[in-house]
């Protein structure tokens, strides 16, 4: 089965985290690796977006396109968090709670899904990511008081966001669960993943 652009835009995001690791890795203190770890991470960023859009403009929004974004979301990040913590420029910590949120976000979500639940992404994850990928880019070129603001920014969007998909699945899920309460579903969760 032939893959479409979308899913190969969201493939591009596993193929690069590799790459973006090793260069900030194995660039450690050269310039010129770290500039391209952050462009490379910059047009990682920019294909979370593209891919949705393609989807919906070709009509070509899948179930696995829908798991590929997930995946390739999880995989970018994890992936940027550790070795920004291996070369020092990135507390343990922050990374763990970063990490530890998005696996509690994907198994609510995949416990929501088994019982034809979606859970749109809210203002406040869409703005997390976009301000965590703007944190992360600037705190690889530019080690400062503005890469410390806006990792804080980044850790507060979060864990807020996080709390809010939470407490939003499982409103959700308890209306599913109660007839009386069920409300028609819009959307169905491959296009709520793809609509960023």
């Amino acid at each position: 089965m032939p893959v479409g652009f979308a899913n190969q835009l969201t493939l591009a995001r596993i193929v690069l985290a590799p790459l973006i690791m090793f260069l900030i890795v194995w660039g450690k203190g050269d310039v010129a690796w770290y500039w391209l770890a952050a462009g490379l991470l910059l047009a990682a960023g920019a294909t979370d977006w593209l891919d949705g859009y393609v989807a919906r403009r070709s009509d070509t929004v899948s179930a696995l396109g829908a798991s590929l974004d997930l995946v390739a979301d999880k995989v970018l990040v994890a992936v940027v968090l550790i070795a920004l913590v291996q070369v020092g420029l990135l507390p343990g910590w922050w990374a763990a709670v970063v990490v530890s949120r998005e696996m509690a976000v994907t198994g609510l979500r995949v416990q929501a899904a088994e019982k034809g639940v979606s859970i749109p992404a809210g203002r406040a994850g869409k703005l997390k990511t976009a301000v965590t990928f703007l944190a992360l880019v600037v705190l690889i070129l530019w080690q400062s008081i503005v890469s410390e603001i806006l990792l804080w920014l980044a850790l507060v969007l979060t864990v807020y966001s996080g709390v809010e998909y939470v407490y939003t699945g499982i409103r959700k899920v308890r209306e599913v669960n109660n007839p009386q309460t069920r409300k028609p579903q819009s959307r169905t969760a491959q296009e709520e993943v793809h609509a960023k």
